[in-house]
């Protein structure tokens, strides 16, 4: 078991003076080895992560090949259609990472 020190930032100053800080509060907490989820741990659990990871990858493509494909009618094109292109797979790709907790 390791320690681990989870973080919340809070602004703190005062407003007559023009004084303002971040501070950040930290707090111990335990991390633990047996943090994964397999089939063979939790199969409900498991199931239902894959299946909400793979829905949203499907969307997130659905979205990026429903913009690409009419990249050329007049409300996308007017629109920045490239970066929203990069910013779906982005959001694909993030899904993706729920893989990688197993």
């Amino acid at each position: 078991l390791g320690c681990t020190f989870p973080s919340h930032p809070v602004m703190m100053g005062k407003k007559n003076a023009g004084l303002e800080w971040r501070i950040i509060i930290t707090s111990p907490g335990e991390s633990s080895t047996t943090d994964i989820i397999t089939f063979e741990t939790a199969p409900a659990l498991f199931v239902t992560v894959v299946a909400i990871t793979s829905v949203g990858i499907i969307i997130c493509c659905g979205f990026f090949y429903y913009i690409y494909r009419n990249r050329n009618e007049r409300e996308i094109a007017l629109h920045d259609w490239r970066f929203t292109c990069k910013f779906i797979l982005g959001c694909a790709l993030f899904n993706g990472s729920s893989y990688f907790f197993f």
